[in-house]
């Protein structure tokens, strides 16, 4: 039988070197996989939003045209519909004040699960606004509740200052869907790829800019700019890659690549997989509003099972946005055609193509594939000012722990003065949220790092330094910091979150001859037996003691409930397993593992 307790896969820490991941003991339980969480946010309006200091315009104006920003939960017990509308309770939060939820008021209206923003809230020398979804949702089966949070980040450009042209980053496939058996299976990834362009105004600088990838629930390869998907992880019917683009001197750009499961068929089968191709990933404008290329092409492919990958005859629609957000209908196929070429009208934002199965009548919602073409333009040329000056903190290796307690990451800071980075003449200080702390040069409920304290934060290289270095041992769910930079004798702030998806550590203690012995012939072997997110870590090796990751402490509680101090000598005993007998049973005994 499997007995024991499931725990938090970090618990405390003793203040050395040695961290206590998760206690056991023999009592019988139900042992139960946990399902996992997979979030994410949407939204009805652009990421980015321009601000034209020549007319003091946004585009889009959020007073008029408000974004609402919408949750989606998949859990991977029920199957592949969104189950948002089940969650227990969904909290929004702005990623600056994690501790009190944004509720009706000024900018923003709560309705149900989804958040609306009504004003320009990207200010001065606010240039991104991130907001933290939190969904608590019960599992029906333990009735435990499971937690899991997504993020979502809007910036903002400004247009018509003299000076450098803005910096924009564009993916040639933000999402795609592949199509697989009824049961999941033999999914066909032909031509499942993204390749990401950076463009300075409308300028490509691509070849200036250095790309790498973070993939989650997806298997696949970077080359160059180009991620190709190979797969999905074990059981994952949704992931996407993050791609990130870099480049000294600059702040880092992310853009995210979305891949979905389409089921369909019978099992055992590939379905026709339709793809949908692009003769370019965006529509470059110059100050003089002449496009290149003046005209677009979009192109449609197939492939049934491991047929030839080829020409497909469907139909197309083609629509324009000028605001960014509405989209109006320019072109519908008549017939079925194999491509079609556009000349976009002047003044647009972007381009959206469709593809519709051959045959069909288009509608807004049957289509089978959809790519977004943007247009970057150089900005106008206007006055002449002081160059701008703010902080960016930012993670060169991501924000994500999971499923390493040594991993560490690192939080970048670097204050710009215009386009560029400024080593001299600042002076750096970091932060760490905590409630109801007193104002220590960053605001309320937020403490200053320093070298007496930021162990105890699992931090290091917080005392004036660019670069903080934090532990996976210091986040628990997540963790957030602050940066305050101080320039010329004025002080800057910027806030990044570090992230712990770690999956819990499930604790089963075995009795290899049961737990219920009589007249007080007792032997037996207890072996604790470890487990994360379904599969078994640090398994049994030859020797109870040597080639473990972790350690294994044994104490003993009598019948009256007290730890006998004499078991094992000392108290205790070590080993991934131990044996008992009937010397170490008086009618009746609890043995309780920890995990170090």
């Amino acid at each position: 039988m499997r007995i024991g307790d499931s725990l938090p896969s970090i618990l405390s820490t003793d203040g050395g070197n040695q961290m206590t991941i998760a206690t056991g003991q023999i009592s019988i339980v139900d042992f139960n996989d946990a399902p996992s969480l997979t979030a994410f946010v949407s939204t009805t309006s652009p990421k980015t939003q321009i601000w034209d200091p020549a007319t003091s315009k946004y585009t889009p104006d959020w007073t008029s045209s408000s974004p609402v920003l919408q949750p989606s939960l998949f859990v991977s017990s029920e199957g592949t519909s969104d189950q948002i509308a089940t969650a227990k309770s969904v909290k929004w939060f702005d990623s600056a004040d994690l501790t009190t939820a944004l509720v009706t008021g000024g900018a923003y209206t709560v309705t149900g699960s989804t958040l609306k923003i009504a004003q320009n809230i990207m200010t001065g020398s606010i240039y991104a606004k991130t907001f933290i979804c939190e969904i608590i949702w019960t599992d029906p089966a333990t009735l435990v509740d499971l937690t899991v949070r997504a993020e979502f980040t809007f910036n903002r450009a400004n247009n018509g200052a003299t000076g450098p042209s803005a910096i924009s980053a564009v993916l040639s496939n933000d999402s795609d869907v592949i199509p697989t058996d009824s049961a999941g299976n033999n999914g066909n990834f032909t031509g499942a790829l993204s390749t990401m362009y950076i463009y300075e105004g409308a300028t490509d600088v691509s070849s200036s800019w250095t790309v790498t990838a973070n993939p989650v629930d997806i298997t696949g390869t970077l080359s160059g700019r180009t991620y190709t998907v190979t797969g999905f992880a074990a059981g994952k019917d949704t992931g996407y890659v993050d791609l990130t683009a870099s480049r000294s001197g600059y702040a880092s750009i992310t853009r995210r690549f979305a891949l979905s499961k389409s089921k369909q068929g019978t099992a055992g089968t590939t379905p026709t997989l339709y793809r949908l191709i692009m003769s370019a990933n965006a529509i470059q404008k110059n100050i003089s509003n002449v496009y290149t290329p003046s005209t677009i092409t979009a192109s449609a492919k197939s492939q049934t099972g491991t047929g030839a990958y080829g020409d497909y005859a469907g139909r197309f629609t083609i629509e324009e946005t000028t605001d960014g957000t509405t989209y109006t209908n320019k072109y519908t196929s008549s017939a079925n055609e194999v491509s079609k070429t556009y000349t976009p009208s002047a003044g647009i934002k972007a381009l959206r193509v469709r593809l519709h199965l051959a045959g069909v009548t288009p509608s807004g919602t049957n289509h089978i594939d959809e790519q977004i073409v943007p247009v970057v333009s150089d900005g106008a040329t206007g006055a002449a000012g002081a160059d701008a000056v703010l902080v960016s903190a930012w993670a060169p290796s991501g924000n994500l722990f999971k499923n390493d307690l040594t991993t560490s990451l690192t939080a970048q800071a670097d204050l710009y003065k215009g386009a560029v980075v400024q080593t001299s003449g600042v002076t750096y200080e970091w932060f760490v949220q905590k409630s109801g702390n007193a104002d220590e040069g960053a605001g309320s409920g937020w403490d200053k790092l320093d070298s007496t304290n930021q162990a105890s934060y699992g931090v290091t290289g917080a005392v004036n330094t660019a670069t903080l270095t934090v532990t996976a041992a210091g986040i628990v769910n997540l963790a957030a910091f602050k940066i305050k930079a101080t320039y010329g004798g004025k002080s800057y702030y910027d806030t990044i979150i570090f992230y712990d998806q770690t999956d819990p550590i499930m604790v089963v203690v075995e009795s290899s001859n049961g737990n219920i012995f009589k007249n007080g012939q007792i032997s037996s072997q207890l072996l604790c037996r470890l487990y994360q997110n379904g599969d078994e870590i640090d398994p049994k090796q030859s020797t109870a003691t040597t080639g473990y990751k972790y350690t294994y402490t044994w104490t003993k509680l009598g019948r009256d409930g007290n730890q006998d101090m004499t078991f094992g000598g000392s108290g205790t005993k070590k080993g991934k397993w131990i044996d008992i007998t009937d010397a170490d049973i008086y009618q009746k005994a609890v043995f309780k593992v920890e995990i170090t």
